[in-house]
């Protein structure tokens, strides 16, 4: 399958989904009988003073009847998933329960209520026999932004609480992003695709926040350049711009990535120009502080650093999801 097939990634450059309050409600099977129609559930924390990164997900396939779930934590750089803090993910478990507005997968000990819909959530995480678990209060720092697809939106939330990583108390004061999808096929089938990438930073004060999807330039150097049809047109598939109240989509970008190839095409850097549809000319530019790599499905490898951003010469921070599919590792890690 070619990145074409890649249509959970991608919107319309033009304008954005309605959205009201039933986007947070659990939606259960849809219309679509696909067996790999998806809605998923994920919570980012990102704790920059203590280099910390923090994931909770619910990845349902309700035609199925079945979701796999978990979380996953590691401080600084953890060279794979069973080096990370924490890492506890199954895939192959019943459908989660839904209780009003909770939704649980008790298995994984993983709880989310939705308390004001698109404003505020709790969610809880207990594994049984572990001395790491979470309660989070999530609470929006800026207004959800809904896709054209109107099947997916993400949303910059301030996480407080606290998190108890091996027995250390670890205090949640920080804005990062949530994101939820439903009703579209996602299959797991191998691409024949160059690393896709995901990114989002939001600034301090919560003024200023970004979010780009799609893949490096092929005419600033990219390492595939010529392997895979892809135009420099063709790099972006989705991404908004915010400032002081007013929401832009992105509506053209140039993104460069340096990648380490002797470790799994790590990212070791990404700059990226895009332009609104205001006009606007943007450039951002970003590091890992922390990184670690999973797969949510055995033909996908995706990067989960915490970035350090510069973003029009203000400081953000956020992340940098890469997603890796095998033709591309065979190619291009050594």
């Amino acid at each position: 399958m070619s990145s074409d097939d890649l249509d959970y990634l991608k919107s319309s450059v033009v304008g954005f989904g309605r959205i009201d309050a039933a986007a947070d409600a659990f939606h259960g099977k849809p219309d679509n009988p696909h067996y790999s129609v998806t809605e998923t559930i994920w919570f980012e924390v990102l704790v920059p003073d203590a280099n910390l990164v923090a994931h909770f997900y619910i990845y349902t396939r309700p035609n199925l009847g079945i979701c796999a779930a978990g979380a996953w934590m590691w401080k600084g750089f953890a060279p794979t998933p069973f080096q990370m803090d924490h890492f506890n993910y199954q895939a192959a478990l019943p459908a989660p329960l839904v209780e009003g507005n909770m939704v649980s997968v008790p298995q994984i000990g993983l709880q989310v209520t939705v308390i004001e819909p698109l404003k505020k959530l709790k969610f809880s995480y207990r594994p049984a026999n572990s001395d790491t678990y979470a309660e989070i209060t999530a609470t929006a720092a800026l207004p959800p932004v809904m896709r054209s697809t109107e099947k997916h939106f993400n949303q910059f939330m301030r996480y407080q609480g606290e998190i108890v990583l091996n027995g250390e108390k670890i205090p949640v004061d920080s804005i990062s992003i949530r994101d939820r999808s439903w009703h579209e096929p996602r299959v797991e089938d191998t691409m024949s695709a160059p690393i896709t990438s995901w990114i989002s930073g939001i600034t301090p004060d919560a003024s200023t926040a970004f979010n780009l999807v799609g893949h490096d330039d092929p005419s600033k150097g990219a390492e595939w350049a010529g392997v895979y049809p892809i135009t420099p047109e063709k790099a972006l598939y989705d991404g908004w711009y915010y400032k002081d109240g007013e929401l832009l989509k992105v509506v053209s970008m140039s993104k460069r990535s340096q990648r380490d190839p002797a470790n799994h095409m790590a990212p070791r850097e990404v700059h990226a120009e895009f332009v609104d549809a205001g006009g606007g000319k943007h450039e951002v530019h970003g590091r890992p502080v922390a990184a670690s790599w999973m797969s949510n499905w055995p033909n996908i490898h995706v990067w989960l650093p915490l970035m350090e951003w510069e973003l029009d010469g203000q400081k953000a921070q956020g992340d940098c999801q890469e997603y890796c599919w095998p033709d591309y590792a065979r190619r291009y890690f050594r």
